[in-house]
């Protein structure tokens, strides 16, 4: 079983009997999109229209994958190495320049803006998934996650970090209150 957060409203989602070790990712704004089930993970990135049947897409130097979303007609995959893919159909993927070495642990789309994060506070942000600046986060502590939702983007980390922005290059601490590790 896996629990996923989409905006404010919680939903279990039970694991597909071959993949125990990965949870799937389902993106409403997929839908009218033939291919709304996507999943990264273990150095592959799968796709399927029904959630059951899954097919491996080519995705050119593929390492270690830890996050995939969907916003402006695309999908942006992040990973190991500070590497991004960008791809308009889930088949074929165009590798970016992301500028960094670090790895990148997730991605998300909102206010017309991709933000990535990763290791050392890592953030970067793409108007079109391809050209990519680095922002400044005010941490060095590793990212492991980032949202959008209410006007926000949150980004979350190690030590129970907690980052927020209204335009993804003004990033405030958020006291969390906790130091457990924080991961979508």
């Amino acid at each position: 079983m896996a629990i996923f957060f989409l905006l404010y409203s919680w939903h279990t989602v039970n694991r597909h009997n071959n993949y125990p070790g990965i949870c799937l990712r389902v993106s409403s704004s997929c839908y009218p999109f033939p291919l709304p089930w996507q999943r990264a993970g273990e150095g592959a990135v799968y796709i399927s229209a029904t959630g059951i049947d899954w097919e491996e897409a080519a995705v050119p130097g593929l390492g270690l994958s830890y996050g995939i979303t969907w916003g402006n007609d695309k999908f942006i995959y992040v990973g190991a190495g500070g590497s991004i893919l960008a791809s308009a159909d889930g088949r074929t993927w165009t590798e970016c320049a992301s500028g960094v070495e670090g790895d990148l642990e997730d991605a998300a789309w909102g206010e017309d803006l991709f933000v990535a994060v990763g290791e050392k506070g890592t953030i970067l942000t793409s108007p079109d998934g391809t050209n990519w600046s680095k922002q400044e986060s005010g941490t060095t502590v590793d990212l492991t996650a980032v949202a959008w939702g209410e006007g926000l983007f949150v980004a979350a980390g190690k030590t129970g970090t907690v980052l927020v922005s209204t335009d993804g290059a003004n990033w405030y601490e958020s006291p969390s209150g906790i130091s457990y590790w924080l991961k979508t």
